[in-house]
């Protein structure tokens, strides 16, 4: 992992990302790019020199309100950058339009982005920037809620799985925790149809021992969670959470109807809006 973006609309809560990902930043040793959109409304009508003095005039505030708290988040964290260990990147532009730029220009490895959060996992807010990436770009999306703490000391990551290609995506997360020694834990929530997989014929035993091999990673586990009610998967998640106390989730986007795109909010969305828990999101 070498570069990581951290885009900020100067709220409190991204305030606390910041800081986040200055401390996991400091541990993987790699370059943070502080980012920030704007997009002023400058009249259409306005002359060409003025609404280019307008929008660079705009960029400059932004500049030093980024660096303003860019300063605020490093003595907050405890710890004095490096030279040349971040850059400051202001453009103007919507940000679901530019935060693309920032990904390019930057060769950018993983967002760290803060989300507000709402009151309990299933209320989902379909506005956020946060959730919105998670099937927007192909990088993963690191979301630190509201509620999260600044400390990155990841000892535990709990990896939801729906056990149909854990092999393929457990390499991402093998290559994630590897920089902190972490425990990696599989957890599968069931029951839910259609079912793909027979937890009761599923030799965890047997599986456990393949992985450890394949990826040369002893520290990983295996648990299920069963709901109380069918295809009740964040109920699963937030009891899981909630027993175990993982240091980090981590989920994988899948494609989805446009059906169930329309009437069933991403679990991945979700979840990122009711965990106190950082989420970790790869898009498959």
């Amino acid at each position: 992992m070498k570069t990581i973006l951290v885009p900020t609309d100067f709220s409190d809560n991204a305030l606390k990302a910041m800081q986040y990902a200055i401390r996991f930043a400091n541990t993987t040793s790699s370059r943070l790019v502080f980012f920030r959109a704007t997009d002023t409304i400058v009249p259409e009508t306005a002359p060409v020199h003025l609404y280019h003095e307008l929008v660079k005039s705009d960029i400059e505030e932004n500049t030093e309100e980024l660096k303003q708290q860019v300063s605020k988040a490093y003595a907050l964290s405890g710890i004095t950058p490096a030279p040349d260990s971040y850059s400051l990147s202001v453009e103007y532009g919507a940000f679901k339009n530019m935060i693309h730029v920032a990904i390019k220009n930057y060769h950018v490895d993983l967002i760290i982005m803060g989300t507000q959060g709402a009151s309990g996992l299933k209320k989902v807010f379909f506005g956020s920037n946060t959730a919105s990436l998670f099937t927007q770009v192909d990088i993963p999306v690191l979301a630190v809620p509201a509620d999260a703490s600044t400390d990155t000391t990841i000892t535990k990551i709990g990896y939801a799985s729906d056990l149909t290609d854990f092999g393929d995506e457990l390499a991402k997360v093998v290559a994630f925790a590897k920089p902190f020694n972490a425990a990696i834990e599989l957890f599968h929530v069931y029951p839910v149809y259609p079912q793909l997989v027979d937890v009761n014929k599923f030799d965890k035993e047997k599986v456990l021992k393949t992985l450890i091999a394949k990826f040369d990673y002893s520290n990983l586990h295996i648990t299920f969670i069963q709901t109380e009610y069918d295809n009740d998967i964040i109920a699963g998640i937030e009891q899981y959470v909630t027993q175990e106390k993982p240091s980090l989730l981590v989920m994988f986007t899948h494609e989805r109807s446009w059906f169930d795109k329309l009437f069933n909010p991403s679990i991945s969305q979700s979840v990122a809006f009711g965990t106190k828990t950082p989420l970790l999101v790869f898009k498959k």
